[in-house]
C-alpha cells in the first residue's frame, strides 16, 4: 500500500473513533506538494533563498522592483537539474522573502502613494484597506488572500485588456498611434467577449508579451493546477485559514505592485454591483418579503447592527451545525458577525462561499456514495484531476458540478456492470433528495442559472464592486436580496443535514432551536417560510411558467380588443355612387365610429364572416336586399388576403381541435386549454397556467431536470414565447393607433383600409398565438410529468408503475419546438409589424405572415406532433 493511501485510511480511522476531529481537505499528495518546503534541511532552505533576487519595494512610489531574469533561472533550475528546490519550493521561499520586504516597507509606512499608484487598476483604491489585514495584529492572513487575489486576476485582466486581447496585429509591439487606437477598438468588439478567467490569462499571448519570463514564471507556479494552485485550492475551500500562511498575501501584495503601469484608462464598464439583482429575483410571497426585510434592515442606530439577524444567529448554531466542515466554523462565525454587526455583505460573501462549496461538496460525496459508488476522493484536493466545483454547467465533461442534477459514476463501477454506454454513468444527484427544494433553488439562481448573478464566480474573479467592503452599512439601509438567499440557504441546509444526522444516529428529529428575533418571530418559522415559499428566479422552466403567465394576461388582454373590435354593423349607404357602398359600423368605449367601403371589397370577406363565432356582426338591411349579398363567386380569388385568411382558420380550425383533443386524452383536460379557453368565449377570464412548483416534491424534481432534458429546451420555449408576445403587442399596438385615427376622423385611405384589414385578421392572428402557446404549455405539462416520473425512478433502474403514463406525443411535440420557433420569429417579423403605412406594405406583409402560418400548420411535423388533423 501507498504511503499516501495509509495516511488517508489512519485520517479516516481516527476520525470514525472520533480521535481526531480534523482531516485536511487535501490529499496527502497535495499536501505533500504544498508543504514539501518546510521538510527540507534549514541549510537547503536557507540557501535557496540566498539564490533569489531581492525585493525593493517603495511605499512612497508604490513599486516592487525584482530581477525578474534573475528568479527566471531560480524557478527553472529543478532538482533533477542540479537545483536545490523544485519550482513550488523556490516559490514558497520567494514569498517568505516578500512577507519580510511587505511587512518593513509597506506596513511599516503611510501606504497612501502606493495606493495612489495602483489606483488606476480596478480595485486599487482598496489597496491600503487590504495591505491592512496583513499585519501581524490583524491575523486576516487568510481573507486577505482572499480579497487580493481577485484584485490581481483583475489587474491582469486591465493588462490583458492594454494588449489587444489576442488580437496580434497591434498593441504592444507597435509603437504607432494608430495601432494603439485600433488595439481598442478591436478589444471592444472581440476580445471583451471572452470570457477570461486566471487560467486563461496566464496562458495568453497578451499576458506573455507583457511581462518578464520570470515574474510569468512564478504565477504559473502559484497559480496552474500544475504548480500550487493556490487561488483554486482556497476559493474552492479545500484549504481552511488555520492552514494558509500570511507569506502568500504578501507576495499577492508585491505582484500587484509588480505589473506594468497601465497604458490607458479602461473604458468605463461598470463592475457587479450585488445589489443589481435585487429586482430580478422572483419573491411572490410579500409576507416573506416583509419578513426579511423586517431581519435585514439595518435599524436607525448608532451602531448600525441588524438586532433580529444578531439574535437569528446567536441562537442559530450557523457555526455548529453538522453541515459546517470541520476547521471552518470560526470563519462562519466572523462572516455572519460582520453581517450582523457591520452589515459588510461582501466580507461576508467572501468569507462564507468557500465554506458553502466545501460544505456542499461533503454532503454531495455523503449521499452519493453508498447510492452511486461516488469516490470519497472527490471531497478533497487531488493531484491531476480536476476538483468537484459548485458551479460550471459547461465544465462537466471533465469534473463533478456539485449542484448539478446528475452524477457522473466512475466508470470502472459502471463497464462491469453494464455495456450501455455513457449513458449508464450518468444518475440522480442524491443531493436533490436531501437538502430543501428551496435551499437548491436559491443556490441554483444565486451560483448556477445562466440568468442568474453567478455570484460566487463574480466574486472570484475580481468583477464584483469593492466599495463596501470593510465599511460598515449605514444605518436604515437593508442588505441584498442575493445575500439574504445565501443566508437562508444556508440555515436551512444546516437544519437538513442536522436532521439528517439525528436519523442516521437514531436519533429524535433535529431542527434549528427556536429562535426569537425582534420584530421577526422564530427563526424555525422563517425558515419554514422560506422554504415552503421561494421558487426558482432563473431556473429556465421556472421563468418559462411565468413567461407563460405573463402571455396569459397578455392574451387575455388582446382578446378583449379581439371582442371589441369584431363587434359591428352594417349598412347600406345609397349616395348615388358608382357601386354600391357599406358603411361598417363599430362601438367603441366613446362615441361608435363608422368607415364607408366599397361593397365589393367587403363581399372578399363574406366567407369568413359566415363562420360560426368569428365576428359578432349584423347586416341592418333584410334577407331580400342584405347589405352585404353573397358575392357571384363562391370563395374570393386565389391567394389574396381573404383567401389566406379563410385557409388559414379553417387550418387552424382542425389544429385547435386537435390540441382539444390531446389535452383531454392525455393530459387530464384541465392542467392545459389557458390559450384555448379565450377563444371560446368573448375575453371571457381563463384559467391561469398551473404553476410547476406546486409542492416541494415536484419542485426538486423540476430542479433536477438536466440539460440533455431540460434548460435548452425551456430556453427554446421561452424564445417562442417572448417572440410571441412581441408580435402581439405590435399587432395591437398597431390597431390601437389606426382605430384612434379612424375614430377622430383623421385617417387617410389607406388608414381606413389598414384597419378593416386588421379586423379581419384579429381573430385569426388571435388563433395563431394560442396554438403557438398551447404547444409550449403543452411541453411545460409533459416535462413536469417527466420530472416527477425521474424522480420516482430515483433508486430504481426499472420503469416506474406508479408514474402517470408520459403523453405519447412528448418526444414528437419537443422536435416540433426548432421549428415552431423559427416560424414563430419568421411570423412575428411579417405579422408584428407594418405601422400605419401605406395599405398595400402592410397588406403585403400580412399576406406573407400568412402563408408562413398555412405552411406551418399543414406541414408534416406538426400532423406527426399532434395525429390526424
Amino acid at each position: 500500500m501507498r504511503p499516501s493511501r495509509r495516511i488517508q485510511d489512519a485520517q479516516q480511522a481516527l476520525l470514525a473513533q472520533d480521535a481526531l476531529r480534523y482531516a485536511p481537505s487535501l490529499s496527502p499528495q497535495v499536501m505533500d506538494a504544498l508543504f514539501s518546503f518546510w521538510r527540507l534541511p534549514l541549510a537547503v532552505r536557507r540557501e535557496a533563498a540566498v539564490a533569489l533576487p531581492e525585493i525593493a519595494l517603495d511605499a512612497m512610489i508604490g513599486s516592487a522592483v525584482v530581477d525578474w531574469g534573475r528568479l527566471a533561472v531560480c524557478l527553472g533550475a529543478s532538482t533533477g537539474d542540479g537545483g536545490l528546490t523544485t519550482p513550488t519550493e523556490t516559490a514558497w521561499a520567494f514569498a517568505l522573502q516578500a512577507e519580510a520586504a511587505v511587512a518593513a516597507t509597506l506596513l511599516g509606512a503611510a501606504t497612501d502613494s502606493a495606493v495612489r499608484v495602483v489606483a488606476a487598476t480596478t480595485h486599487g483604491e482598496y489597496f491600503g484597506q487590504l495591505l491592512e489585514l496583513l499585519r501581524a495584529d490583524s491575523g486576516e492572513f487568510y481573507m486577505a488572500f482572499v480579497v487580493l487575489i481577485t484584485v490581481l486576476e483583475r489587474a491582469l485582466y486591465d493588462l490583458y485588456y492594454d494588449q489587444g486581447g489576442d488580437d496580434d496585429s497591434g498593441g504592444a509591439d507597435s509603437d504607432s498611434e494608430s495601432a494603439r487606437i485600433s488595439t481598442k477598438t478591436t478589444m471592444t468588439t472581440a476580445a471583451k467577449k471572452k470570457n477570461m478567467i486566471l487560467r486563461d490569462l496566464l496562458h495568453s499571448a497578451p499576458i506573455a508579451r507583457a511581462l518578464p519570463e520570470g515574474l510569468l514564471r512564478l504565477l504559473h507556479v502559484l497559480f496552474l493546477p500544475s504548480g500550487l494552485n493556490l487561488r483554486n485550492l482556497v476559493w474552492h475551500g479545500f484549504v481552511v485559514p488555520a492552514e494558509f500562511p500570511r507569506c502568500f498575501g504578501c507576495l499577492l501584495a508585491v505582484l500587484v505592485l509588480a505589473l506594468p503601469r497601465r497604458a490607458h484608462e479602461q473604458p468605463a464598464e461598470p463592475l457587479f454591483d450585488v445589489r443589481s439583482y435585487d429586482r430580478r429575483f422572483f419573491l411572490h410571497d410579500d409576507a416573506l418579503r416583509r419578513q426579511l426585510d423586517a431581519l435585514f434592515q439595518c435599524p436607525a442606530t448608532a451602531d448600525g447592527t441588524a438586532p433580529g439577524l444578531t439574535a437569528l444567529l446567536d441562537a442559530s448554531g450557523a457555526t455548529s451545525s453538522s453541515f459546517v466542515p470541520m476547521g471552518r466554523r470560526q470563519l462562519v462565525a466572523k462572516a455572519f458577525r460582520a453581517l450582523a454587526e457591520r452589515g459588510d455583505e461582501l466580507w461576508f460573501l467572501f468569507a462564507l462561499l468557500p465554506v458553502l462549496e466545501h460544505a456542499v461538496r461533503v454532503a454531495f460525496v455523503a449521499t452519493n456514495r453508498d447510492v452511486w459508488g461516488v469516490s470519497s476522493a472527490y471531497g478533497a484536493a487531488q493531484i491531476d484531476a480536476y476538483y468537484s466545483t459548485l458551479d460550471g454547467f459547461g465544465q462537466r465533461d471533465k469534473h463533478q458540478v456539485l449542484l448539478h442534477p446528475r452524477v457522473v459514476r466512475e466508470r470502472a463501477a459502471t463497464d462491469s456492470a453494464s455495456r450501455g454506454g455513457d449513458s449508464d454513468r450518468v444518475r440522480r444527484n442524491q443531493l436533490y433528495t436531501v437538502l430543501p427544494a428551496a435551499a437548491l433553488a436559491a443556490c441554483l439562481d444565486l451560483f448556477m442559472m445562466a440568468a442568474g448573478p453567478n455570484l460566487r464566480a463574480k466574486l472570484c474573479h475580481g468583477e464584483a464592486d469593492l466599495a463596501t467592503l470593510l465599511q460598515r452599512r449605514p444605518p436604515g439601509t437593508g442588505i441584498a436580496v442575493a445575500t439574504q438567499l445565501v443566508v437562508l440557504a444556508w440555515f436551512s441546509m444546516c437544519r437538513a443535514m442536522n436532521a439528517s444526522s439525528s436519523r442516521k444516529d437514531d436519533g429524535p428529529p433535529c431542527s434549528s432551536q427556536s429562535l426569537v428575533s425582534a420584530g421577526v418571530g422564530p427563526a424555525d418559522a422563517l425558515v419554514d417560510a422560506f422554504e415552503e415559499r421561494y421558487v426558482s428566479s432563473f431556473h429556465p422552466f421556472y421563468q418559462l411558467e411565468r413567461a407563460l403567465g405573463s402571455a396569459l394576461a397578455a392574451a387575455t388582454e388582446f382578446a378583449v380588443l379581439r371582442c371589441r373590435s369584431t363587434h359591428f354593423q352594417l349598412a347600406r349607404v345609397d349616395a348615388g355612387a358608382s357601386e354600391p357602398m357599406v358603411y361598417v359600423e363599430f362601438a367603441s368605449a366613446g362615441e361608435p365610429f363608422g368607415i364607408l367601403e366599397k361593397q365589393s371589397r367587403l363581399s372578399d370577406f363574406h366567407a369568413l364572416l359566415q363562420r360560426d363565432g368569428l365576428f359578432a356582426w349584423r347586416d341592418s338591411g333584410d334577407s331580400a336586399t342584405p347589405c352585404l349579398p353573397a358575392p357571384a363567386q363562391a370563395s374570393p380569388p386565389k391567394g389574396s388576403f381573404p383567401d389566406l385568411l379563410g385557409r388559414l382558420h379553417a387550418k387552424l380550425s382542425d389544429v385547435l381541435a386537435a390540441l382539444e383533443r390531446h389535452n383531454a386524452a392525455h393530459h387530464g383536460g384541465e392542467r392545459l386549454g389557458a390559450f384555448l379557453a379565450l377563444l371560446r368565449a368573448d375575453a371571457a377570464p381563463a384559467s391561469r397556467v398551473a404553476r410547476l412548483g406546486a409542492d416541494s416534491e415536484s419542485s426538486a424534481a423540476l430542479l433536477a431536470l438536466s440539460d440533455d432534458d431540460g434548460p435548452s429546451v425551456a430556453a427554446c420555449m421561452l424564445e417562442i414565447v417572448a417572440s410571441a408576445q412581441r408580435a402581439a403587442s405590435s399587432f395591437q399596438s398597431r390597431h390601437v393607433e389606426l382605430e384612434q385615427l379612424v375614430a377622430t376622423g383623421r385617417a387617410r385611405t389607406n388608414h381606413r383600409r389598414s384597419f378593416l384589414n386588421s379586423v379581419f385578421f384579429l381573430p385569426v392572428f388571435e388563433a395563431v398565438q394560442a396554438a403557438c402557446l398551447s404547444l409550449v404549455e403543452h411541453q411545460l405539462a409533459h416535462r413536469r410529468m417527466l420530472a416527477l416520473c425521474a424522480d420516482n425512478n430515483n433508486s430504481s433502474r426499472s420503469s416506474c408503475s406508479e408514474c402517470a403514463p408520459l403523453c405519447p406525443q412528448a418526444r414528437s411535440v419537443g422536435l416540433l419546438q426548432r421549428k415552431l420557433l423559427l416560424f414563430v420569429t419568421a411570423f412575428e417579423g411579417c405579422a408584428g409589424g407594418g405601422g400605419s403605412g401605406a395599405a398595400s406594405a402592410a397588406q403585403k406583409s400580412a399576406e406573407k405572415a400568412l402563408l408562413l402560418a398555412l405552411q406551418f400548420f399543414d406541414s408534416k411535423v406538426l400532423a406527426s406532433a399532434l395525429g390526424p388533423l
